[in-house]
């Protein structure tokens, strides 16, 4: 198995574009890249297919993550409509980079029930996979008002071919108003048979409603330890599953040096 690291964007140190970025990160010794698409897809497919032939270069993994727009539990049809484009436009710029996945927020429920959420999510997913050539990476997300516990994406993902969960540890643990425990999740993904895990990973703080229940305020250093990094890697490693893990700290490039670090405390070499 193989594990990749890298941040989520360019590294902070990097004055330069997307392709230098690419360059950077792989002089530094990281081996993974997630590219922001946060407020809109503004990449040409030109580009795409330029940066993706540099990340191949230097052997580095490529992930997209699609706009904050995204909303699969919209009941309204334009905006769905415009929720849709851009899980298509981020998929096209994703096959262009040569990228393995797409990651989206599924959506909030906005006062629907959970359960006709679920349905929806996973009608409109079954949608979208039909005229994607990528994976859909359904992430976990921070907040109680927002769709995609574990236990929903992986019951998306069990049902639609062509989706995948993407799980942020810190999200998970900001809802579980800081708590966690690998082993449980990990037993989950075990269930799916995947051939690969795509993870996101920082230090977060939250607010707590009640006990066991919390919602995301804001990401942080992995060094606050909260949640615990060094049980994730150990985690990754018994898995034996290819995994991506993508540093969404402020210290983007020097978390995941440290991630590196962890892991190769743990007798793992890339």
């Amino acid at each position: 198995m193989k594990v990749y690291l890298g941040p989520a964007g360019i590294p902070t140190t990097c004055l330069g574009n997307t392709e230098k970025g690419v360059r950077e990160i792989a002089d530094l010794g990281l081996n993974a890249m997630e590219m922001q698409f946060t407020y809109g897809v503004n990449l040409s497919l030109a580009s795409a297919k330029a940066i993706g032939l540099v990340a191949k270069e230097n052997g580095i993994r490529l992930s997209i993550h699609a706009p904050y727009y995204i909303n699969l539990c919209q009941q309204d049809a334009i905006k769905l409509a415009r929720s849709k484009r851009n899980v298509y436009e981020s998929a096209e710029r994703a096959e262009a980079l040569g990228a393995k996945v797409i990651v989206f927020h599924p959506g909030a429920y906005m006062g629907m029930e959970k359960d006709r959420a679920l349905e929806q999510v996973k009608k409109v997913c079954a949608e979208l996979v039909k005229e994607t050539t990528v994976d859909l990476g359904l992430e976990i997300t921070g907040k109680q008002g927002q769709f995609g516990t574990l236990d929903e994406v992986i019951a998306v993902c069990r049902e639609v071919k062509g989706c995948v969960p993407v799980v942020d540890f810190a999200h998970m643990y900001a809802r579980a108003a800081g708590n966690i425990n690998y082993e449980e999740i990990f037993h989950k993904l075990a269930k799916l048979n995947l051939k690969y895990h795509h993870f996101h990973f920082s230090g977060i703080n939250f607010t707590k409603k009640a006990e066991g229940v919390g919602n995301e305020r804001n990401h942080e250093p992995i060094s606050i330890d909260k949640p615990p990094f060094k049980p994730l890697a150990e985690s990754v490693l018994k898995s034996k599953v290819d995994t991506t893990i993508i540093c969404e700290s402020p210290l983007l490039e020097q978390d995941s040096l440290k991630m590196k670090k962890v892991f190769e405390g743990l007798d793992y070499n890339s």
